[in-house]
């Protein structure tokens, strides 16, 4: 690829990277470069392109080893989302404070319920409160689970993190958190 800022050309390799992730070492179980001319020049959208074909080539190949992809926020979309249901895989996306009208509902609807799950003395967290609801993402057919985890840490600090999944059969959340 190649980046020019004034007179200087800066040429690169650029690519996306699938490893497993939990306890145990970190395996690398595929990798797709970016294809000048194929995707998009801002980040964004060639990112999301790349991870397209880097898990359609990782779930052919190795199908009986995955069943979860995540992803970061950048995948909190119906783009993603339903590419990842066509290729028979749940996905579990972080979701961040965006426009998204859905999100932004759901946000609001998790709020008003009760706590569903409590932990204290987490590994570096005082406690954490999980809430979750069900909601519907535009263009994506069967409902989606939101679950916020709002963790007050040692020092006292408060955190949430959201996340955004296909995953209705999860019922422990721990996992999810890490």
């Amino acid at each position: 690829m190649k980046n020019t800022k004034g007179k200087t050309t800066h040429y690169f390799h650029s690519g996306a990277v699938m490893s497993t992730v939990g306890m145990g070492p970190k395996l690398v179980i595929g990798f797709e470069m970016y294809k000048p001319g194929q995707d998009a020049v801002a980040k964004d959208e060639g990112e999301l392109n790349v991870g397209k074909r880097l898990i359609s080539s990782v779930v052919k190949s190795h199908r009986k080893l995955i069943d979860v992809v995540v992803y970061d926020a950048l995948a909190c979309n119906s783009i993603w989302i339903n590419h990842c249901k066509d290729l028979g895989i749940d996905a579990i996306v972080r979701a961040k404070n965006n426009n998204n009208n859905s999100l932004r509902l759901a946000r609001k609807t998790v709020n008003k319920t009760e706590v569903v799950e409590f932990w204290e003395c987490e590994k570096g967290f005082e406690k954490v409160e999980v809430y979750e609801s069900t909601f519907t993402m535009d263009n994506v057919e069967p409902p989606l689970r939101f679950v916020k985890f709002a963790i007050k840490h040692t020092n006292k600090q408060h955190t949430q993190i959201m996340i955004v999944t296909t995953c209705m059969d999860i019922w422990r959340l721990r996992p999810c958190l890490k």
